[in-house]
């Protein structure tokens, strides 16, 4: 399996008016996750807790990103890629922003890799 690499790169430098709270502390909490040691920013938890941050500060496209990577790589400790909770991080995310047909698509995709549901995963 490769070696885990944090995802890094692609700070925002802040954000534009009306930015809330939540997005800026989402954001310094990612700053800190993109500089930190593979040895941590590979963990599965952290990168679960990534992925909704990224969601919740906007960037949806890095969210997927890492999903990606963690599909293709694992978390280069010997564990396979996504678990049940990212999926449904994944599955909420996009439900909440109204892409129904991708929130199907990543269940049917969770199922598919013998992940099992929770219930709020429907």
């Amino acid at each position: 399996m490769d070696e885990c690499k944090p995802l890094g790169g692609g700070g925002s430098g802040g954000g534009g008016g009306g930015v809330g709270t939540a997005r800026v502390e989402a954001q310094e909490a990612l700053d800190v996750f993109e500089s930190a040691p593979a040895s941590v920013s590979c963990e599965k938890g952290v990168r679960n807790a990534a992925i909704a941050l990224y969601f919740a500060s906007g960037r949806a496209d890095r969210a997927f990103a890492l999903f990606e990577e963690m599909r293709t790589h694992g978390d280069g400790g010997g564990e396979e890629g996504p678990n049940t909770i990212t999926y449904n991080t994944l599955i909420a995310a996009c439900a909440a922003s109204g892409k129904y047909q991708r929130a199907r698509d990543l269940y049917g995709a969770m199922v598919g890799r013998c992940k099992l549901p929770l219930p709020n995963s429907y």
